[in-house]
């Protein structure tokens, strides 16, 4: 559990296995998000305890994928850090990043660099 901690994506002490992004960098990048924004939760039904939540943006212009990828270096795992540290949800927020999909790519690539060094 302990090697886990050290590079999940939640932990704001992280350091990147993939591409080295160190914690202090990290939280910056956090904070400069949520400063943006915050979350509301409006009761839908009294009684029922049904709420949804709204965004609230402090700027005129809401956050995007493309900058938070931009931000992140376009590192899969720094992606997804941002996302959850920030609590930038895919329901909330809409992002359509499919972090499967973009690790199996990453990896793809990395191992595609690896034959083609072997056979040169």
């Amino acid at each position: 559990m302990h090697k886990h901690e050290k590079g999940c994506t939640n932990n704001p002490n992280r350091v990147c296995g993939i591409c080295g992004m160190q914690p202090d960098v990290l939280k910056e990048i956090v904070k400069k998000f949520k400063d943006r924004f915050s979350i509301k939760e409006d009761v839908c039904y009294p009684g029922d305890y049904m709420t949804i939540e709204k965004i609230i943006w402090y700027e005129d212009k809401p956050i995007t994928l493309v900058e938070i990828r931009e931000a992140a270096d376009y590192c899969h795992a720094c992606i997804l850090a941002i996302l959850r540290q920030t609590h930038m949800t895919w329901q909330l927020f809409d992002f359509n990043f499919d972090y499967q999909k973009e690790r199996s790519e990453y990896w793809n690539g990395e191992n595609e660099k690896l034959r083609r060094e072997e056979y040169y």
